[in-house]
């Protein structure tokens, strides 16, 4: 529940600064470019980057348009998304790696354990880690499902997508955790 507080408060606080920031996209890539550098690391060395800026916003999009087709049940509209090799690393522990044709038919098959399916996007932004200009979207959301049961549950997830360089995903990891059995109330 506390976890759920502070993720509140961080998604309140994003969400003021969204609506009482007006800036163009130019004038927000400029701020994200001139960012300064994390000059403090506590003592720790990152072994991947902590470097990073603004990255392309059709990562974002993409990101997105594959949350549809899976809210949607059809999950053929999001071949051309994914690379020949896909590995997704879900929230349960589980990994689904291989081709993206073996991919896919294995998510396929585990949407299809659901009869309805709604994701709430509380943010997205795509980002570049330098030096290796790897290109990647994060997500957050609020997944509201039903099983073939009836039975109604939602999850807090959040999603980082790496894009390979020829624009297609190669990789993800989702982590995520069930809400308290009180329904969830979408506002805006």
């Amino acid at each position: 529940m506390k976890n759920l507080f502070v993720l509140g408060i961080v998604l309140s606080i994003f969400s003021c600064n969204q609506a009482t920031e007006k800036t163009t996209d130019a004038s927000h890539e400029s701020k994200m470019a001139e960012a300064p550098a994390i000059t403090n690391m506590s003592g720790y060395t990152p072994t991947y980057s902590s470097e990073m800026k603004l990255g392309n916003s059709k990562y974002a999009e993409n990101v997105m348009a594959l949350f549809r087709t899976w809210d949607s049940g059809d999950l053929t509209k999001a071949n051309d998304y994914f690379a020949d090799s896909v590995s997704l690393y879900l929230r349960d522990g589980m990994l689904v790696s291989g081709t993206k044709d073996q991919v896919m038919a294995a998510m396929q098959q585990a949407r299809s354990n659901y009869t309805a399916m709604e994701n709430r996007i509380h943010v997205v932004f795509p980002v570049t880690l330098e030096p290796s200009k790897d290109e990647w979207a994060c997500i957050w959301s609020t997944e509201k499902f039903t099983d073939k049961a009836g039975k109604t549950d939602s999850l807090v997830i959040s999603e980082t997508w790496r894009f390979n360089t020829a624009g297609k995903v190669d990789l993800m990891y989702q982590y995520g955790r069930s809400l308290p059995s009180k329904p969830v109330a979408f506002t805006k």
